[in-house]
């Protein structure tokens, strides 16, 4: 039975890269250990797509942290500016209900 397994391993991988990361490269990254376009590339990322990987998870970051998320009983809601002055006005007026 020994020697008659076939391995392929291809160059070229079939699947496309993503951002993600795992913890390990998360605890580096937050260390400053590594650059995110160094964790890509460590997946078998090139330098060229590592660092498109690094400007679309900016992009993508940069689009969530824009919103604000508000969640109440393990329920998330996205939040405008016109609802975020709503929760405020509704916080004051529930602040001076409780002080009196």
């Amino acid at each position: 039975m020994q020697g008659r397994g076939i391995t392929n391993y291809s160059t070229n991988p079939s699947h496309s890269f993503t951002t993600q990361t795992t913890e390990f490269d998360d605890a580096l990254l937050k260390r400053n250990i590594i650059t995110f376009e160094q964790a890509m590339m460590a997946k078998g990322a090139t330098f060229e797509e590592a660092k498109l990987l690094s400007e679309a998870k900016k992009e993508k970051d940069e689009a969530i942290s824009q919103k604000s998320v508000c969640r109440v009983e393990n329920k998330t809601f996205d939040l405008d500016e016109n609802d975020q002055a709503e929760l405020e006005e509704y916080r004051s007026k529930r602040l001076t209900q409780l002080q009196h």
